[in-house]
């Protein structure tokens, strides 16, 4: 959650590449630095809110439920940052 907040406040540094795979990085080029690594940031804040949540809801011993709030969350939050980091290419 950490390195989300810091690359929302801009340091990106962090993040020097766009994550794509191989194959599709020939010719890919961030339009706007900054946008896309507040939009990359969100998508890492989607992410620690399903461990989170969770993590909550394990608490309370529902562990099945738990289990499948957080896969839905990592594959949501995953969704969620390709959407918001392709506005920003």
């Amino acid at each position: 959650m950490g390195a989300g907040l810091l690359i929302y406040a801009g340091c990106t540094a962090l993040i020097k590449k766009v994550v794509l795979p191989m194959r599709y990085t020939n010719g890919v080029k961030v339009r706007d630095a900054k946008l896309y690594a507040k939009q990359f940031a969100k998508g890492i804040a989607v992410v620690a809110l399903a461990f989170f949540v969770s993590g909550v809801i394990a608490l309370t011993k529902i562990y099945a439920l738990a289990v499948v709030l957080l896969i839905a969350g990592v594959i949501g939050g995953i969704i969620v940052t390709v959407r918001l980091t392709k506005r920003a290419m």
